[in-house]
């Protein structure tokens, strides 16, 4: 089996499904994520995320257009447990801050909310990447769950979340 020496830094983009769970209702959202990773030893490293996702939900004509817009800014250790082959697993542990915006339009002569909300945000999760050439990789899926704070006092907001996407690979290496 060939083993893979982990490259220095792993550059990861891709596509983001979310599904928030949180005082405005259960939502599913669409977006994108930029990832970076910085491996200090073969099986681990240290991974900084951000991400943003949105939704509208409702009609433009009728006035009833909501929009949704999460996002969050995280960091924390990457762990892989059988270190580095042509398909890596890894999970993670990642802290950071989050971003609530929600806007609805007035109605009835009646201001339409505009709620803007930060808190603490913090996901653990795990993936697989496959190496499809020397310097780029395939992220087949990574699932996180994850927990938000945006409201004081509230017990905090639940999402899982869904990625694929392309790694770039800078300072590898292939042994046997």
């Amino acid at each position: 089996m060939e083993v893979h020496t982990p490259a220095k830094i792993e550059l990861s983009f891709g596509y983001t499904f979310r599904k928030y769970d949180g005082p405005l209702g259960n939502i599913g959202m669409n977006g994108g994520y930029v990832s970076g990773t910085y491996n200090k030893f073969r099986w681990l490293g240290v991974t900084g995320q951000a991400l943003v996702v949105a939704r509208s939900v409702g009609s433009q004509s009728a006035g009833t257009l909501q929009n949704y817009t999460v996002a969050t800014v995280m960091g924390g250790p990457q762990f892989y447990p059988v270190l580095h082959h042509k398909l890596t697993p890894f999970g993670h542990v990642l802290v950071g801050a989050g971003g609530l915006h929600f806007y609805a339009p007035s109605y009835a002569g009646f201001g339409g909310p505009d709620v803007r909300s930060t808190g603490l945000s913090y996901e653990a999760g795990v993936g697989v990447d496959m190496r499809i050439k020397p310097r780029w990789s395939v992220r087949l899926i990574e699932v996180d769950y994850g927990q938000t704070k945006f409201y004081s006092g509230g017990s905090g907001q639940g999402s899982t979340r869904f990625s694929a996407g392309a790694v770039y690979l800078i300072g590898h290496k292939t042994s046997k």
